[in-house]
């Protein structure tokens, strides 16, 4: 069974940031939130393993969407290795059609999955 320090290194290789705010859980995060250089507005989703919020960034003010990811909840489902072969995989492919992961920012509680906001 994984423990939170090694779920740490496995992601090591995922431009893995230290987080610009507090750590917090995620079901405590509310609209105007501060993550690295984005403000958290509204939830635009629920899943099993966090939440998906809209964001902007605040210099640019340019939309995106926020995959808010527990490790705790990755570590009981024991899905640490789909969640790292997600962002390899998101990182490595850049087409039209595929939404594009920018950042993924990391605290001691969340992974913050920075990716593309489409608005249609």
């Amino acid at each position: 069974m994984s423990t939170l320090p090694n779920l740490k290194t496995q992601f090591d290789n995922c431009n893995v940031e230290p987080p610009r705010i507090n750590p917090i859980d995620s079901p405590n995060i509310t609209a105007g939130i501060r993550i690295g250089h984005y403000v958290l507005t509204k939830t635009l989703g629920t899943g099993t393993f966090g939440k998906v919020k809209l964001a902007h960034h605040q210099v640019t003010g340019h939309k995106v969407a926020v995959k808010i990811l527990n490790r705790r909840k990755l570590i009981k489902q024991d899905v640490v290795d789909k969640i790292r072969r997600e962002i390899q995989n998101m990182k490595l492919i850049r087409h039209p059609h595929i939404i594009n992961l920018y950042q993924v920012i990391s605290s001691p509680t969340e992974f913050y999955m920075i990716i593309e906001w489409v608005d249609f």
